[in-house]
């Protein structure tokens, strides 16, 4: 833009003044800005209601003016910078509702930026922006004050995103106005507004003249509530605690475009808990239409926005209200309770509208609350509710008492449950419209070694990319005949209007070759009965059902190494190794740390997945009980392992210092630690090696595989054997034992799952286990996601 000179002067002085004040004699443009005229309300003039219906007065100020920014494009081309820039800074008195502008011009002006030379231009496009809320100003000047226009067409400023932090502090209406308590309203709201000027010609006093109507980029709610005296439930009376009742919104949007659009990739949400609202006694005042008995002190403010119901991801999260209620008991013994009421928004009934909140659109709920509500915040009660919208900028009635019932939502309080040996779950969930379960599927792992056949009372199966378990898993598939065959005839699912029911009772005699072994994981869509193919309205609810005792499964990574024979290969794992008892070339294939006789060992034969086995509850007769097996006293099986990395020390280093090995008294002889790993490979023994008692108890405590750090692991109880061996005889899981093995109570032999004590043995194989109920499944990886070089995981008790 060229210099302005003396105009630019005049412009500064003379930009606001109105008509009858103004003292410039040369040409100028005339502006005309307005925003919303005062509501009509039931209870007359407005200063004498208790609640300002629009918020024309000061307290508000959803009608003041502070800035303005003005951009002229000649002949009505926006694709190009705007070639005029306007700054008006009104402060923070500000206008109420309008002002008229004049812009004094110069000859310099006139000739060169509204009409160029040689150039017929009859119309020039004006946008306005009020009350900018960026953290800076829209228009950048350079060191002379010049405005700098690069970037100012109008796509390029309508793609500007603004945020606004809407929270109300405290939400509670002051006593007595005064500047030190003007924080619990908002400064100003942001509006814009545009116009095509006819310009009128270079030699007239009046040189173009326009109206520019604005509207606020927020939208306003407000909420009536009418609450019931009393209610009567399970003999038990009820009464409202008024004075302590609240609102907040949760997942409005608080950032817009200066296109008065949400910003469809990068939407911000209200934090809702931070934006309660109290609420103001109106018993009596009747309100433009508003019923109930208590109003919001405040309104809730917030930005456009579009939603899918019943969706809790951005960008399409759905906005809703949460009405908090205290109610006290009064008969049937005296309490006091706090419970949650979700309202949902009512769908806007306008073509192209729905599920939306429209800029410059008020909305307000009346609420009747006749019942208690949920005593949690995460479940959901809805009361009746319902609303009607208004066009903030004329106050024309958009929707009048539209009812709840008619919109169309579908919500759901949770994706996911777990359950864990239980029989029955209730998936809630909140629909308008009666609801159908589409796409059932129920399954559980196969840990066994056939591909195909029904010997589960399910359809063994290797899953699809589609299916519940990742692709090429082993699983047992239900179909509805085969859950009602396990389910005593019945299905599993029973919908209760609210919620969907499932019951399903375990099989948890592990004794029984149907022993349920792994999790169930069941999952279905809902949809609305009357429109089954509306993806909108489509919710995916997911049960995890574990039983008593259930098996998981880890492939060990560690890295495959050549034993030295071409048609076989082992599985490697960090272990310490005692050089002077087996042969050292064994052990050096891979040539490291032979100083220090830590060794990356190979050996074959058996799985390379680990098994852990986990025991919530054993049956009435069961042999075995649940507890801790390991030794309270800290017990180093030798003095000279050596130092290394340990958990959570960085880069310091330690030899072994907390190792608590398996009690090995009568007292652990039939007890199972209640979840523990099986380590693979008999635990790192060459080419099935047995090996002496001591030998077992130093490697364990210095055994480490696929990422579970040593100085965990110990000798599994007899008890332990025992019990992984009757699984795995019943076809449950891969044999992980089969011969001679050191348990704490002594060798035992195990033979088709039967464990005999072996007195006489001197040495035997020996398989570790890992105490998952106390250390937890974190794994020491690299950064590529592999199990780490050695590292001790010891810890004092």
């Amino acid at each position: 833009m060229r210099r302005l000179s003396y105009g630019l002067a005049m412009l500064l002085l003379l930009i606001s003044c109105r008509r009858e004040d103004v003292s410039w004699t040369g040409q100028y443009l005339e502006l005309d800005l307005s925003c919303s005229e005062a509501l009509q309300t039931k209870a007359g003039e407005e200063e004498d209601l208790i609640y300002p219906q629009d918020g024309v007065d000061v307290r508000m100020h959803e009608n003041l003016l502070t800035t303005v920014d003005l951009f002229f494009y000649p002949d009505n081309n926006t694709s190009a910078d705007a070639v005029y820039h306007v700054f008006q800074d009104y402060g923070t008195a500000g206008k109420i509702r309008s002002d008229i502008l004049r812009l004094p011009l110069d000859s310099d002006i006139i000739n060169s930026v509204i009409f160029p030379s040689q150039q017929n231009i009859t119309r020039c496009y004006i946008f306005a922006i009020v009350n900018y809320k960026g953290p800076e100003r829209l228009v950048a000047q350079d060191a002379n004050q010049k405005d700098i226009l690069t970037g100012t067409s109008l796509p390029e400023l309508m793609a500007k995103t603004v945020t606004t932090d809407f929270i109300t502090p405290g939400g509670e209406k002051p006593e007595v106005e005064s500047s030190d308590n003007m924080s619990h309203y908002h400064p100003n709201f942001m509006m814009s507004g545009s116009a095509t000027m006819l310009l009128r010609g270079r030699n007239q006093i009046l040189a173009g003249a326009a109206s520019i109507s604005l509207e606020r980029y927020a939208c306003k709610m407000t909420v009536g509530v009418k609450v019931t005296q009393q209610v009567v439930k399970d003999n038990e009376v009820w009464e409202p605690m008024l004075e302590s009742m609240e609102i907040y919104l949760v997942d409005g949007v608080k950032n817009v475009t200066l296109a008065g659009t949400m910003p469809t990739e990068t939407p911000q949400y209200i934090s809702f808990r931070n934006n309660s609202m109290r609420f103001t006694d109106l018993s009596g005042v009747p309100l433009f239409e508003k019923d109930g008995d208590y109003l919001q002190t405040f309104p809730f403010y917030m930005y456009p926005q579009r939603w899918i119901y019943g969706n809790a991801e951005s960008p399409n999260k759905e906005p809703y209200l949460k009405l908090v209620l205290p109610w006290k008991r009064v008969m049937g013994g005296y309490t006091q309770k706090q419970f949650y009421y979700k309202i949902l928004i009512p769908e806007d009934y306008r073509e192209e509208n729905l599920s939306r909140f429209v800029r410059n659109n008020w909305y307000h709920l009346n609420i009747d609350v006749g019942i208690l509500g949920a005593e949690t915040d995460e479940a959901k009660v809805c009361p009746d509710v319902s609303f009607y919208v208004v066009d903030w900028q004329d106050k024309n009635v958009v929707i009048k008492n539209a009812d709840i019932g008619k919109a169309r939502y579908l919500s759901v309080d949770k994706d996911e449950y777990t359950i864990y040996n239980e029989s029955q779950a209730k998936l809630s969930y909140v629909s308008s419209h009666p609801v159908q379960m589409q796409n059932v599927k129920v399954g559980r792992i196969y840990y066994g070694t056939k591909t195909s056949g029904n010997d589960l009372g399910g359809t063994i199966r290797t899953a699809s990319a589609q299916d519940l378990f990742p692709e090429g898993t082993l699983y047992v598939e239900y179909s509805e005949a085969q859950r009602k065959n396990l389910n005593g005839g019945k299905d599993w699912f029973e919908d209760k209007e609210s919620a969907i029911v499932i019951t399903h009772t375990l099989n948890n005699n592990y004794e029984d070759p149907f022993f349920d072994y792994s999790y169930y994981k069941i999952q279905y869509t809902l949809v609305h009965m009357d429109r089954p193919d509306d993806a909108q309205y489509h919710k995916v609810q997911t049960l995890i059902q574990y039983p008593g005792i259930f098996l998981d499964r880890t492939p060990n990574p560690d890295t495959i190494h050549d034993n030295g024979n071409s048609s076989t290969t082992g599985h490697g794992g960090y272990v310490y190794i005692n050089g002077g008892q087996y042969s050292q070339a064994d052990y050096d294939k891979d040539g490291k740390n032979t100083e220090n006789l830590w060794k990356v060992v190979c050996y074959n034969g058996g799985g390379t997945d680990m098994y852990k086995i986990s025991a919530t509850v054993l049956p009435p007769d069961s042999p075995f009980v649940i507890g801790d097996p390991r030794s309270q006293e800290i017990t180093i099986p030798r003095n000279d392992y050596i130092e290394a990395k340990y958990v959570g020390g960085g880069d310091a280093v330690r030899s072994l210092s907390y190792y608590y090995p398996t009690d090995e008294t009568s007292r652990t002889e039939n007890m199972i630690a209640p979840s523990y790993r099986i380590s693979t490979k008999l635990s790192g023994t060459y080419r099935s090696t047995k090996i002496s008692h001591d030998g077992a108890l130093q490697r364990c405590a210095a055994f480490q595989e696929s990422g579970f750090p040593a100085g965990r692991w110990r000798l599994p109880t007899k008890a332990e054997i025992s019990f992984s061996a009757q699984l795995s005889a019943n076809g449950v899981f891969t044999t992980q034992f089969s011969d001679h093995y050191w348990s704490s109570n002594g060798v035992v032999n195990v033979k088709n799952g039967t464990v005999e004590p072996a007195p006489s043995a001197t040495e035997a194989f020996v398989r570790c286990v890992y105490d998952s109920w106390y250390w937890g499944d974190d794994r020491v990886l690299d950064e590529n996601g592999m199990p780490s070089i050695f590292i001790w995981g010891d810890a004092q008790r």
